[in-house]
C-alpha cells in the first residue's frame, strides 16, 4: 500500500503535556487540521507556542475543553468536531467537501497514572485509574467514531484510531505498585 495523503482532521487527548501535547504539535506542523483536548485552561497557548511559525501549525490548531471522564464533555467535543468538519455547499475539492476535510483520526493520550501498595490503595483511587485510562477512552471512541468514518469517505483516505500507553498488555510483567495503572492498560488492550 502507498502512504497515505496527509488531508483531513485528527482529534488528540490529553494535549496538557507528554504524548498527546507533542503528537498534537507534529500533526498541525505536518499538515493535518487538529483538534487537541486539553484538560487544563492554560494549555493551548503553550501548544500553540510549541507549533512551527515557518510551518504554520497553529493556525490549523484548535483547543477544546475536554474532561475524558464526563459524558457532557466528550459530548461537547464532539459536538464542535462535526461542526467543523461538516461538509460545505461552499467548498468543492478532491476527494470531497469540508472545510477541513473530515475526520480522519482519534488519539487518545488523556492518561494519569497512580501508584502505590494494593493492600493500601484506595479503592477511589482505583477507579479513577480506570475511568481515565480506559473509560475515558472507550467515550472517546464512541463518541467520535461516527465521525472518522464520514470523514474517510470524504477524505478517500483510511481512518485511524490510536490508544496509547506507557506500557501494560496481557504479556506484561505488573510491578507490586502498578496495579491501578497496569489494570487500566490491560482493559484498553482488550477493547481494542
Amino acid at each position: 500500500r502507498k502512504p497515505m495523503p496527509i488531508a483531513g482532521t485528527v482529534f488528540v487527548t490529553g494535549c496538557d503535556s507528554g504524548m498527546g501535547f507533542w503528537t498534537a504539535a507534529l500533526l498541525a506542523d505536518l499538515g493535518y487540521t487538529v483538534f487537541a483536548g486539553c484538560f487544563l485552561d492554560d494549555s493551548e497557548a503553550k501548544l500553540k507556542a510549541h507549533c512551527s511559525e515557518e510551518k504554520g501549525g497553529a493556525s490549523r490548531l484548535t483547543c477544546l475543553k475536554l474532561d475524558v471522564t464526563s459524558d457532557k464533555s466528550v459530548a461537547d467535543a464532539a459536538a464542535a468536531v462535526k461542526k467543523a468538519v461538516a461538509p460545505s455547499t461552499k467548498k468543492k475539492g478532491k476527494g470531497g467537501d469540508s472545510s477541513s476535510g473530515g475526520l480522519v483520526g482519534i488519539i487518545n493520550c488523556a492518561g494519569v497514572g497512580f501508584n502505590g501498595p494494593a493492600s493500601y490503595f484506595p479503592m477511589a483511587t482505583y477507579q479513577r485509574q480506570m475511568d481515565v485510562n480506559f473509560f475515558g477512552y472507550v467515550r472517546v471512541a464512541q463518541a467520535l467514531m461516527p465521525l472518522v468514518r464520514q470523514g474517510c469517505k470524504i477524505t478517500k483516505r483510511r481512518g485511524r484510531m490510536v490508544f496509547t500507553g506507557t506500557g501494560g498488555g496481557v504479556l506484561t510483567p505488573v510491578p507490586p505498585l502498578l496495579t491501578a495503572y497496569m489494570a487500566s492498560k490491560f482493559a484498553g488492550e482488550a477493547f481494542v
